[in-house]
């Protein structure tokens, strides 16, 4: 039995005294993946099921307050808190040489000492030596000695809110409830407000019932209120009057200074967002547990698409063999008998995770078999190696070399989606690579047609007729493509384009594309500090704006259908591979950036919107150069905001994005945006993720629906990502 406290009005709060408890913050329990340079390994956040629960006990009973935590992988923990009830997100640890419950799922507590306990539990997740965290819910313990009036126990509190200032707005009356066992006691209330989270409040006038409708202010700000139930018994001998403070409810009062408008009009349909799987010997090794960090619609980054590379035989020594047997390359390269590849053994497996989760795989060839090439070699014609090109002679055994590997792909259980016939046919690679014009591409098609007929592919959660066909993906310049697009013959041929954004960047075909019926994907991108000196600033949070910055023009300026980064684990990208301070492993900024497009944006519509108003210090918002700029600049600090529509029209989502410099300067606060929607379109509930420095791809539960729905408030500071989906 541990004896609490002294009779106290804020018993919670004297908690410190008595234990003498070490204060903390909950901002000092990070998780592993938020900070850079520590640990190694990965560990998911808890998810708690089940939240704490009000109690009341008298003198000398026990209570027992629980949390129920699930965790895919790792081991749990908890701590439980004391706090203030006027404050509880501050506490002071329980100890467990005191309470020996305080670290387990139920805190089992006596007193001998009237009053009100406020607690909380930490649980931690513990995972290949890496933490990560969740904070519960708070909950009152309630002490009642027998012969005074009971505290009353609130089962309603007052809930957070914002609205407009202005006529408009229809203010909802904050509601409490709270209850006694004893009939002779009487319940009564008064409601409260205050300037400050934490500070004294002013009894309200005439504010004396369950519920309480703050008045719109004069002025836009924030206030706080709060009720105080009175429990008056006359029939106990010694103290007849108990009181209980509610949770206090934050209501803002905002005037928007920005206005977003989304409207119905469709720019493009938006496949999806992805990875390469890529084996070539400087990649890291990627395990099926880190592809399912990145693929996992739930627990990961929520990717749909990977891009895995089509073998070939790239040994110097044959060994006798031809190295146009794709059935005898598939087998060397599963068994790791390619020289200087990576492990391969879970190829396979790469691409039935993908599949599991309903997404798309594109499979990309680098080089065509050496033997029908006319450098007699798999590298491209780089670095002053002779041209490297497909033989015209060789072009329908190249396609039945490619349909085999969809075959090969099916048999196995691991169906792709989608292949194309060249990786940058218009670059001269010193590496594995050929080089194809833009009518020799044309040309191939018009001649071998769609090669894949007769082999069924998988996407999006379901089997289709056969693999799609690609173009070459090209390097830079898509207008490579445009000798195909005024081909009928070779259009009838080929499903989809591809190209890649490393030069070039703003240009695109995708208006020819989309008027054909076909979809154009940027299906490679890597941008990073090409320098080792500087090599660790590509992790850091600062940097994960030259990335958004790359998204974001493929999908609002080029309005382009989907977009693949190149490797997965790299400092420099989604997951950390232990190099240059990065932990081996863990999600990277980002990788979270990513995350609020595959999320939010995977399988839309992208629909047009405006902007007007002001930013939050009062400039005005001008379209085109400080929101929504129109030049590509992978260094821009203009805020970006994108609109998408469910193909069905019961949702609609926006990713914003208020970029900094590198150095973290700059960036515009956007303050409180109202974003209103297309006639006709009103939400009943809306859900939503922030990723700010320190706090990553995080629920966000600030957005606020007003007008009846058809519309929304959100606030967007500089240096932050918000995105939002609203649904009917």
């Amino acid at each position: 039995m541990v004896t609490m406290l002294t009779k106290s009005k804020r018993f919670a709060a004297a908690a410190a005294l008595v234990l003498a408890f070490a204060l903390i913050s909950c901002g000092d329990i990070n998780k592993g993946d938020d900070s850079e340079g520590a640990g190694s390994g990965w560990a998911e956040d808890p998810v708690i099921t089940a939240q704490p629960q009000n109690v009341s006990v008298n003198l000398g009973e026990e209570a027992s307050v629980s949390v129920t935590a699930t965790v895919p992988e790792g081991a749990l923990s908890y701590q439980w808190y004391a706090a203030d009830p006027e404050a509880p997100e501050g506490g002071v640890a329980i100890p467990a040489e005191d309470v020996p419950s305080a670290v387990s799922s139920t805190l089992k507590i006596t007193s001998q000492e009237e009053g009100i306990m406020m607690v909380y539990v930490i649980v931690t997740n513990t995972n290949a030596g890496v933490t990560a965290t969740a904070r519960s819910n708070p909950a009152r313990i309630i002490f009642n000695d027998p012969d005074s009036a009971e505290f009353p126990a609130f089962s309603v509190e007052p809930k957070s809110a914002a609205y407009l200032r202005d006529a408009s707005s229809t203010v909802q009356p904050l509601t409490v409830q709270a209850q006694i066992s004893s009939a002779s006691g009487n319940v009564t209330y008064q409601w409260y407000s205050s300037t400050t989270e934490g500070g004294a409040g002013t009894a309200i006038g005439g504010a004396e019932g369950t519920e309480y409708t703050p008045a719109i202010p004069a002025v836009r700000g924030v206030a706080y209120y709060y009720a105080v139930a009175t429990n008056t018994d006359d029939t106990k001998s010694k103290d007849k009057v108990r009181s209980t403070e509610s949770m206090r409810a934050e209501i803002r009062f905002v005037e928007a200074n920005a206005f977003i408008t989304v409207t119905s009009d469709k720019a493009q349909y938006v496949r999806g967002f992805g990875v390469m799987a890529n084996f070539w010997s400087n990649s890291h090794d990627v395990s099926i547990a880190e592809y399912d960090r990145m693929f996992n619609p739930n627990r990961g980054l929520g990717l749909n698409m990977v891009r895995v590379m089509v073998p070939v035989d790239n040994r110097e020594d044959p060994e006798g063999g031809t190295t146009t047997d794709m059935r005898k390359i598939m087998a060397m390269a599963l068994d790791n008998k390619l020289s200087g590849d990576k492990d391969r053994r879970n190829y396979y497996d790469i691409v039935k995770l993908m599949n599991s989760y309903g997404g798309y795989v594109l499979a990309s060839p680098w080089s065509p078999p050496r033997e029908w090439k006319s450098n007699n070699n798999i590298k491209g014609g780089g670095g002053g190696n002779p041209e490297a090109k497909l033989k015209k002679e060789y072009w329908q055994d190249y396609a039945e070399y490619l349909k085999l590997y969809c075959k090969i792909m099916y048999e196995n259980g691991a169906p792709i989606y989608a292949i194309s016939i060249q990786n940058e046919p218009n670059y001269l690679a010193e590496y594995d690579g050929c080089e194809w014009t833009a009518e020799e591409m044309r040309t191939f098609f018009e001649t071998v047609g769609r090669f894949t007929e007769g082999v069924k592919g998988f996407g999006g959660g379901k089997e289709i007729p056969w693999v799609l066909t690609m173009s070459g993906e090209s390097a830079n310049t898509p207008s490579i493509n445009n000798a195909a697009l005024n081909s009928p013959t070779a259009m009838e041929y080929i499903d989809l384009f591809g190209r890649h954004i490393y030069g070039n960047v703003a240009e695109s075909v995708a208006d020819k594309v989309h008027a054909a019926g076909k979809e154009i994907w940027m299906t490679e991108m890597n941008i990073n500090s090409n320098n080792a000196t500087t090599y660790t600033n590509d992790s850091t949070y600062n940097f994960m704006w030259k990335f958004a910055n790359t998204v974001d023009v493929v999908l609002r300026l080029n309005n382009e259908n989907a977009y693949i980064w190149w490797y997965g684990k790299r400092f420099y990208s989604f997951i950390g591979d232990g190099d240059y301070g990065t932990i081996k492993g863990s999600i990277l900024p980002r990788g979270y950036a990513m995350s609020h497009y595959a999320k939010y944006a995977t399988e839309t519509d992208r629909v047009l919107l405006t902007a007007s108003g002001t930013t939050g210090s009062g400039g005005a918002i001008t379209v085109g150069t400080n929101f929504n700029n129109t030049q590509y600049n992978v260094d821009s600090t203009a805020v970006k905001a994108a609109a998408f529509a469910s193909p069905d029209g019961n949702s609609y989502s926006l990713v914003m994005f208020t970029p900094t410099s590198t150095s973290g300067s700059g960036g515009i606060d956007m303050g409180d945006i109202k974003i209103s929607f297309p006639a006709g379109f009103t939400a009943s509930t809306a859900t939503a993720m922030r990723t700010k420095a320190g706090a990553m791809g995080r629920p966000d539960d600030t957005t606020v629906l007003i007008e009846n729905g058809a519309a929304a408030l959100v606030s967007l500071p500089a240096g932050q990502i918000l995105s939002v989906k609203f649904t009917r």
